[in-house]
């Protein structure tokens, strides 16, 4: 992944700064929003899509389409913390009563990964991770989705050497 551009934005911290505070440098998570920002708002959560979901947290995902419900403007962040799995065969209910990923921020995970069991994976295609703390996020850069998706594929050609992220 490319270095934060520290002279560019006053405050911006350096990759070495973010390892030394935890966060993992070596993969880019996406969120996607209608506004352009570089620190995560609380008071923001589930503005787009208010549910009782996602007021846990903010969303990101592995992948650029996966984030792309949200907006069109892509920020690739990185995550630091420790998380856990949640898988669900029901997103309705799981987004009405999420108790599951309630449970896994009382148990003290900084972030639940939802995976969807389902064999056609109708849920917004990869899977979503809620940041409970966005403390644990930290935007590297922001920009249009084209430039994102490319960007993507770029980050997974590198991540797996050898492997063609094209072949799905």
């Amino acid at each position: 992944p490319a270095e934060p551009a520290a002279a560019s934005v006053a405050g911006r911290k350096t990759t070495a700064q973010l390892k030394a505070e935890g966060f993992d440098t070596s993969k880019i998570y996406y969120h996607a929003s209608d506004t352009e920002f570089f620190d995560f708002d609380a008071a923001q959560a589930g503005r787009r899509n208010p549910n009782p979901l996602s007021s846990l947290g903010a969303f990101i995902a592995p992948d650029v389409g996966g984030s792309l419900i949200y907006g069109d403007i892509v920020m690739s962040v990185y995550l630091r913390g420790s998380g856990t799995t949640i898988e669900f065969d029901d997103v309705e209910a799981l987004v009405r009563n999420p108790s599951a990923v309630i449970a896994a921020k009382e148990a003290g995970y900084d972030y639940a990964v939802l995976k969807d069991a389902r064999a056609d994976k109708r849920w917004r295609g990869p899977d979503q991770i809620v940041v409970f703390d966005r403390a644990n996020l930290y935007v590297v850069s922001a920009q249009n989705s084209q430039e994102a998706a490319a960007a993507s594929l770029d980050n997974a050609r590198q991540q797996a050497p050898g492997a063609s992220p094209d072949a799905a």
